[in-house]
């Protein structure tokens, strides 16, 4: 198996899914749920909330922000 394989079982068997759908939704076949996003930012030990706000500021700063604010 090889190393990207394995990682994305061991992150499928973190969040409760097949490798499948872990392959699904690298590829972007699948959406991401709220609640798998949280689960995958957990099992990759990644602060979501502070990632989702760079990412915000980031579109404000493009000008393309959505209208919904996050926590802002």
């Amino acid at each position: 198996m090889a190393l990207a394989s394995a990682r994305a079982e061991t992150l499928a068997d973190a969040i409760g899914v097949t490798f499948q759908q872990v392959q699904k939704y690298e590829k972007g076949v699948n959406r991401v749920s709220a609640s798998t996003l949280f689960r995958i930012a957990r099992a990759l030990d990644a602060e979501l909330v502070a990632e989702l706000a760079r990412s915000h500021d980031l579109l404000v700063t493009l000008g393309v922000a959505p209208d919904v604010m996050l926590g802002h």
